[in-house]
């Protein structure tokens, strides 16, 4: 169940993005570790049901996206910063979550251009680059068996570059479609409305 964060952190953040000023908060990670760090919020995003804060991290040092419903404290303190000015925080969120790990890396090659693979599919789900044989899709993937029926569903052709693990899934996909198709009621079977 999807826990809306606390107007009061929603605000904090939002009025610390905007000042440009360095909060302090308690956060939980996804598997309810603690920790506690300094961190200068660019921006916030909505994305697929929860808010995300994204900026600079001073305990890990480097850009960090935070989901606000596992932020369990937030504290303004008087440390100013200067958001870097080409930032942008909704393609910065957008590909973190592309990329937030699961069980399986996943690396496909699209025969087609970089325009057509973006619009068969939300910049959250994967990161796209154009190559010279056409685009290549990245991404990390919970289940096997449902970016099977995912990349049975784009119009172009694909190679499965990692893991070797996807063409079996898309191979038993094949196999339960074939039965599927060859599936027929005896004539006597059949009964249709007059």
């Amino acid at each position: 169940m999807r826990t809306p964060p606390s107007s009061g952190i929603l605000l904090l953040l939002c009025t610390a993005a905007q000042q440009e000023k360095r909060v302090h908060l308690c956060y939980q990670d996804w598997q309810g570790g603690e920790s506690e760090r300094d961190v200068d919020t660019y921006g916030l995003v909505y994305r697929g049901g929860f808010w995300y804060s994204t900026g600079y991290c001073h305990l890990r040092q480097g850009l960090r996206v935070f989901r606000l419903d596992r932020i369990k404290q937030v504290e303004i303190q008087e440390e100013i910063f200067i958001r870097p000015v080409d930032f942008d925080c909704v393609e910065y969120v957008l590909r973190s979550l592309s990329q937030t790990p699961t069980t399986w890396q996943v690396e496909v090659l699209l025969e087609t251009t970089l325009e057509e693979a973006r619009s068969m599919m939300s910049p959250a789900m994967a990161m796209l680059e154009s190559v010279p044989q056409g685009v290549m899709m990245t991404c990390s993937f919970g289940h096997l068996e449902n970016m099977a029926h995912f990349l049975t569903g784009l119009e172009c052709a694909f190679l499965v570059i990692q893991p070797p693990e996807l063409r079996d899934a898309l191979h038993k996909l094949a196999a339960r479609v074939e039965q599927m198709a060859s599936r027929t009621l005896p004539e006597e079977r059949v009964v249709r409305a007059d």
